[in-house]
């Protein structure tokens, strides 16, 4: 299934369940749900282009649902440790390989990781659980994520509600987005080695 027939998927479903479905899928992208949030920002700007939602609502919706989903990742990393018994649901999503790699970056990089991260497809969610099972405070993690997706959020839901129907140019646009961001990033981290 391509990037626009998940968008496509996704718009029907936000044309029905507006801003509880944008809140809830992004909930389960959160928890590990094998679902990027990009689609789903993606498909809640165009709704918002459409006005079935209105455009700083959504925002604020979809923030609050992927703040939400990230909590309940670090707080199931603080309640049930790095072995996860609880991951047996995304046991085939979040593998001991991805659970490894997250807990050096988070080692290696600090505090830092959870801000990294968010622009890291698959490693989010195993992140947020391992800096839940590692002792990071509760105020420092929601400060790195906040900041985190305040970048990511508006960036995408705007997008696609400015180009509207031309979803493709709203992947294209946010994907070079990422990219530098990403670029940027790397730079940073190198430069705090």
């Amino acid at each position: 299934m391509s990037f626009a027939d998940i968008i496509n998927s996704l718009i029907g479903y936000l044309q029905n369940f507006s801003y509880v479905g944008i809140f809830a899928i992004l909930i389960l992208c959160g928890l590990g749900v094998p679902l990027p949030e990009e689609p789903v920002l993606i498909a809640s700007g165009y709704v918002a282009y459409q006005k079935i939602t209105e455009l700083v609502p959504t925002i604020f919706v979809a923030m609050a649902g992927i703040l939400l989903g990230d909590l309940a990742a670090y707080f199931l990393g603080r309640r049930y440790g790095s072995n996860p018994a609880l991951l047996r649901f995304s046991k085939r999503y979040v593998t001991t390989r991805t659970l490894s790699r997250a807990r050096r970056f988070l080692r290696d990089h600090g505090n830092r990781t959870i801000f990294l991260v968010r622009f890291m497809p698959g490693l989010r969610m195993p992140t947020y659980f391992l800096a839940g099972s590692m002792g990071v405070r509760l105020a420092v993690f929601v400060a790195y994520d906040f900041l985190a997706a305040l970048i990511s959020v508006p960036v995408s839901i705007v997008a696609a509600w400015y180009f509207g129907p031309q979803i493709d140019e709203a992947l294209k646009f946010t994907g070079k987005f990422h990219r530098v961001l990403v670029v940027f990033l790397a730079v940073l981290v190198l430069y705090w080695i």
